[in-house]
């Protein structure tokens, strides 16, 4: 693992046209492959998918490129731009709230959320790892924030441009990007750097190392980028 002063960032761009595998998803994959452990994923989406059939394509995805199946990671989803309105017409149930339902009935565990329904654009990803004190935090709120961060660790974080959802991430039913998009991935591990750097063979991507972080601690700068969503957006 790296020390906790510096930060990588990788530049992680999508064409327009280009077929899945994107790049962000062929990180991801090669992040889980590289750093063997559980994790719970906060899901900050920008916008959710809205449709009940496109969140279960969304919730299957996820599952293969977490490889979900195989360990035990937990995901927390909160509101984005559109997570308040209603999934159809025929029901009350919010678009977040499918979302929830469509990963309890996965393989990742599912944390409850308990969030103000404020519209946000941020778009990101966040990975975690935790010690056994989080396994007490049965639901994600207010009252519970500060034990849930007392107990991870933000390994890394992505950015968008894309939002986490089937069609941006997965290129929905034709597999295709409808537009271009641009992410980034900040993250910790000098291992998986590597990894990066020997591996995984993507155009256009870029690897950096920060020279300048708040406090010489990234673990800490990107542990703070979590707090500050949580204190926005936990009710």
């Amino acid at each position: 693992m790296n020390n906790t002063g510096s930060i990588f960032t990788l530049y992680i761009p999508k064409k327009k046209g280009a077929s899945t595998d994107f790049p962000i998803i062929q990180v991801i994959k090669s992040y889980i492959k590289s750093v063997k452990q559980n994790h719970i994923i906060v899901l900050a989406p920008g916008y959710l998918s809205k449709t009940q059939t496109t969140t279960d394509c969304f919730v299957k995805e996820m599952e293969t490129a977490f490889s979900a199946k195989t360990s035990k990671h937990s995901i927390a989803v909160f509101n984005g731009m559109n997570g308040s309105k209603s999934i159809s017409k025929t029901t009350k149930k919010t678009i977040r709230e499918y979302h929830e339902d469509a990963f309890k009935k996965s393989s990742f565990h599912c944390l409850p959320v308990s969030c103000i329904k404020l519209t946000d654009h941020r778009k990101m990803l966040f990975i975690t790892s935790t010690n056994n004190n989080c396994d007490s935090v049965k639901k994600l709120s207010k009252k519970t924030k500060q034990r849930f961060l007392d107990s991870v660790d933000v390994l890394g974080i992505f950015i968008g441009s894309s939002n986490p959802s089937y069609s941006s991430y997965f290129g929905g039913k034709s597999k295709k990007a409808s537009k271009g998009e641009a992410d980034i991935y900040m993250f910790l591990d000098n291992d998986f750097a590597s990894y990066i750097e020997k591996q995984v063979q993507m155009d256009d991507v870029i690897l950096s190392e920060s020279r300048m972080v708040p406090g010489n601690n990234g673990a800490a700068y990107l542990k703070s980028i979590l707090e500050d969503y949580l204190d926005d957006y936990l009710a």
